[in-house]
């Protein structure tokens, strides 16, 4: 494993709650309390083609960038790598 575990207080009832720390496939955390059943953990998903096609147009704009709207075809490929957990 590539990651570390630690401690943290609970947000909703202030007890040491288990905190687990990963940079690998991606850096995330996540955390549990076995004192009132809180947890967090990350949540993989791809945002919808207009979504990110708006962000890039955003960003071009911002940035004198070069980024081409992905086509379907692209979202989907990429899509399909979030969804078999190939980051």
């Amino acid at each position: 494993m590539s990651g570390e575990t630690t401690f943290q207080t609970c947000p909703i009832c202030g007890s040491p709650m288990d905190i687990y720390i990963d940079y690998k496939p991606f850096p995330y955390s996540e955390g549990i309390c076995i004192h009132c059943g809180f947890h967090y953990v990350p949540k993989i998903e791809q945002m919808d083609l207009r979504e990110i096609n708006r962000l890039r147009k955003e960003f071009n704009e911002s940035n004198d960038g070069k980024l081409k709207p992905l086509t379907r075809k692209e979202w989907e490929k990429w899509g399909k790598r979030i969804k078999e957990g190939l980051y």
